[in-house]
């Protein structure tokens, strides 16, 4: 049986301590975004740092908990655009360091592709 996939769901990702929440794609954000990285880039690794992987975090980053700064601050989450698909702003995004960018854009295709089987958890 196949299972639909709610691109509103907010799934929590935790980090370190921090939770990040993340959404899957959206068919054409997929297609945006995924599909030309890999076609350009060959496998996945290559082409998440680049501007495919910023975008694809643009979408599925809809917020955090508990991210705080070198002094111990929280960081404060900021989005462009408004309604349910509102993007994770630029500001927000460069305060990631690259392998937790590189984890976090793995982990939004993970729920973009989920399948029967990873579904139960």
């Amino acid at each position: 049986m196949a299972i639909a996939l709610d691109p509103q769901t907010i799934h929590e990702h935790t980090d370190d301590g921090t939770t990040f929440l993340l959404r899957p794609l959206t068919a054409r954000e997929f297609s945006r975004h995924v599909v030309p990285g890999l076609s350009q880039g060959g496998d996945s690794g290559r082409f998440l740092l680049g501007e495919s992987g910023i975008d694809i975090l643009r979408c599925g980053l809809a917020g955090w908990r508990g991210f705080r700064d070198a002094s111990g601050k929280d960081v404060q989450f900021s989005t462009e655009g408004t309604g349910l698909r509102a993007l994770a702003s630029d500001e927000s995004i460069d305060r990631l360091t690259v392998p937790l960018r590189m984890a976090l854009v793995g982990e939004v295709l993970r729920l973009s592709r989920i399948g029967e089987d990873d579904r139960r958890d």
